[in-house]
């Protein structure tokens, strides 16, 4: 978190994949993390496939809670459409995706995909 915090993406994300987690929350959340970390990086191929995959493991796991998994799907919702209009700088797209978030009440996360939102929207 450190590291991410610090805008050293490289070291977070070598440091989070030496680490093994044995609760379902921590998994997820380092998930949410790595999904972050990607964006920032510009990967996204890479985020493509990760929140392909993050959307899969939330569904199919019998582990999390269902209100856990609106809470986190909402967050791959919302980072695949951030991912999307990172670089189409669309206004009023970007607005709308900005009106959603702000009213989201079940949303990991919530600062980040605001605070992004908020940079394509000055971007644009």
């Amino acid at each position: 978190m450190y590291e991410f915090a610090v805008k050293n993406y490289e070291k977070a994300l070598e440091l989070l994949s030496k680490v093994k987690y044995n609760d379902i929350y921590h998994k997820t959340e380092v998930r949410c993390l790595i999904t972050a970390i990607y964006y920032e990086l510009n990967m996204e191929d890479v985020l493509a496939s990760h929140l392909d995959s993050f959307r899969h493991f939330i569904t199919n796991d019998r582990l999390i809670a269902e209100d856990r998994k609106e809470y986190f799907s909402n967050f791959v919702k919302y980072a695949r459409n951030l991912s999307s209009l990172k670089n189409k700088k669309s206004g009023p797209d970007v607005y709308m995706l900005k009106c959603k978030a702000e009213k989201e009440t079940v949303l990991y996360n919530k600062e980040w995909i605001l605070e992004k939102i908020n940079e394509i929207e000055a971007a644009a």
